[in-house]
């Protein structure tokens, strides 16, 4: 009996010794993995740029910016991370979980990211700049659209006890805040109304540009368009093998695609354009960029991404003249508008650093439009420091 329980003591200090040479093994060799791995600066999986290695400086040190950064930098070039980011979303869909990095894993496989607050200091920032901003140019003709996130429209696809934002009761607070300085889009009324159709993509955070073509109506009676100006665009599909950036960002729905369409019009009414890259210093005679296909991030498509400054000339008769500040929601929105303005001059407040008052007054500018998706304008205040004074 004695012997037994010495062999059993034994074997299990051999056991014990096995596991730990095999895990410090694990460990080591993932070191060794990561160290022999070349960093990488771009995730394909994920669409978005990784975190590179920071630089030590006693600052970083001291106020803990680079630990932070170090730690990012770690998980981000970790070996392995687009197959280990796959297995632990496999596993918190076994678990029944629908939440991944922000996004909801919805009814039909449709992805929707979850909306953000309206609390934080980003939206009064925003909406006050905009205020001080239209009293400044009195004369011009000022437009506010702020379109809904999928959450809101096609809630009843949202996975069961998803907490969300209110979206209709923070439009309804920034339309009551803005009161008479701008006029009011109403794009949550439109796409309620046709919530049934595609009108969010259902791997992406974006509108469809079917869902841009039904707020155009609205656009229309608005601002006012002369008919005569207006171009009629029917849509055409470019590519079926669009995953968008909710896919990545979540790890859901992998392998589903989508089809993008382009609103195109007829050869003998196309309306002759220049779009000027300003900062790229590059000129191409189309709205859409179709070399950006062959790549990941294919709804750069339109407008070939976001730039921090494009100039768009048109030979449109039109005697009024654009500024729009968007984020990328505008970018399938503008071939709906060329047609009628002379000039439109596109800024994205999140890469743009110039002078916005003598852009409008060197352009001439006649009409001023604001178009965000709720999510970006709630979260961001980029804006804000533009229209500053």
């Amino acid at each position: 009996m004695r012997d037994r329980k010495q062999i059993n003591r034994k074997a299990g200090r051999i056991i014990c010794r096995i596991t730990a040479v095999l895990f410090g093994a694990v460990i080591f060799g993932f070191a060794l993995v990561n160290l022999a791995e070349k960093d990488r600066e771009y995730s394909e999986t994920e669409n978005r740029m990784l975190e590179q290695k920071p630089e030590v400086t006693v600052s970083g040190i001291a106020d803990g910016t680079f630990m932070d950064k170090y730690e990012t930098y770690q998980a981000d070039q970790f070996a392995g991370r687009d197959t280990w980011m796959e297995i632990k979303t496999d596993m918190e869909l076994l678990l029944g979980k629908r939440e991944s990095n922000g996004v909801f894993l919805g009814k039909g496989g449709v992805l929707m990211e979850k909306p953000t607050s309206d609390s934080g200091t980003n939206v009064s920032q925003n909406l006050e700049e905009i205020v001080n901003f239209t009293g400044r140019n009195e004369g011009k003709n000022f437009y506010f659209l702020l379109v809904p996130n999928a959450a809101q429209i096609w809630k009843e696809k949202l996975p069961a006890f998803a907490v969300t934002e209110n979206q209709k009761e923070q439009l309804s607070n920034v339309k009551k805040q803005l009161g008479e300085s701008v006029q009011w889009i109403d794009a949550l009324s439109v796409l309620e109304e046709h919530k049934d159709e595609e009108i969010y993509y259902h791997t992406d955070h974006h509108w469809t540009t079917l869902g841009a073509s039904l707020v155009f109506e609205e656009i229309r009676d608005i601002m006012k368009l002369d008919e005569k100006y207006i171009t009629s665009l029917e849509p055409y599909a470019v590519t079926n093998e669009f995953q968008g950036t909710l896919s990545a960002k979540s790890g859901y729905c992998r392998r589903d695609m989508e089809t993008i369409y382009a609103y195109l019009p007829k050869a003998n009414e196309e309306t002759q354009l220049v779009v000027h890259d300003v900062q790229a210093g590059t000129k191409r005679a189309s709205l859409y960029d179709t070399s950006k296909l062959s790549g990941r991030d294919k709804y750069a498509l339109f407008l070939g991404g976001n730039s921090p400054l494009l100039d768009i000339r048109t030979v449109s008769n039109s005697p009024r003249k654009l500024l729009i500040f968007k984020d990328s929601y505008a970018n399938c929105m503008i071939p709906f508008l060329v047609s009628s303005f002379r000039q439109i001059e596109v800024v994205d407040p999140r890469y743009y650093y110039d002078d916005v008052q003598k852009l409008i007054d060197e352009n001439g500018i006649t009409d001023i439009l604001f178009l965000y998706n709720a999510n970006t304008f709630f979260g961001d205040n980029s804006l804000s420091g533009v229209l500053k004074a």
